[in-house]
């Protein structure tokens, strides 16, 4: 689905490639040549709760009910299906190495990494949309995030913390409402 993505986004003129291909020949090698495995693992786990804190916050605020319906569907989908899975890089690093350490340090480099790329990708998206000097532009940004309809840091900040209480697990907060919810809603729609 991912390349369907991004198929969609050169078909629109993007130029997303030389991103992509930068994230994919050096990011990802620069993380798995000079990182032990676990901590890669710890990485990952860090990412995974990120992706599952976002996918709440999402579905929970509804954040795609303007979108495209094909699209909504796909990120409703892809919400969902982080959130099954929240647990399961957390679980294997846990039976690797269970260090608070080694959890902390992984999200820390996850959290980084996860800004460095996702302000690279906004940038490269305002660029070609000739925005980066748009007012309004980055008001919506800051909306998103800091205002009072979506609160996304706020929401966000209150679960990345989470993660470095010493009990934590990813499976403390039930999300089986939010799963089922959008499964029932896609199952409904494929049996129309």
């Amino acid at each position: 689905m991912h390349e369907k993505v991004f198929q969609v986004l050169r078909d629109q003129g993007y130029e997303i490639d030389l991103f992509l291909d930068f994230f994919q020949d050096r990011i990802i090698p620069s993380f798995e040549n000079y990182l032990s495995k676990n901590l890669n693992l710890s990485v990952t786990a860090g990412l995974e709760h990120f992706t599952a804190m976002l996918a709440t916050i999402a579905l929970e605020g509804d954040l795609f009910h303007d979108a495209n319906s094909k699209m909504r569907d796909l990120y409703e989908w892809h919400a969902a299906e982080e959130l099954e899975h929240k647990a399961v890089a957390y679980d294997v690093l846990l039976s690797v190495d269970d260090s608070y350490l080694l959890r902390c340090s992984g999200m820390i480099i996850a959290a980084l990494a996860l800004f460095f790329v996702s302000s690279a990708g906004v940038f490269l998206f305002m660029k070609h949309d000739n925005r980066l000097f748009d007012f309004e532009s980055w008001r919506g940004i800051y909306e998103f995030f800091l205002g009072s309809k979506y609160n996304v840091a706020k929401k966000g900040l209150a679960e990345f913390i989470k993660y470095f209480d010493p009990k934590f697990h990813p499976n403390q907060k039930i999300d089986l409402e939010l799963i089922k919810k959008v499964f029932d809603r896609l199952d409904k729609q494929i049996a129309a």
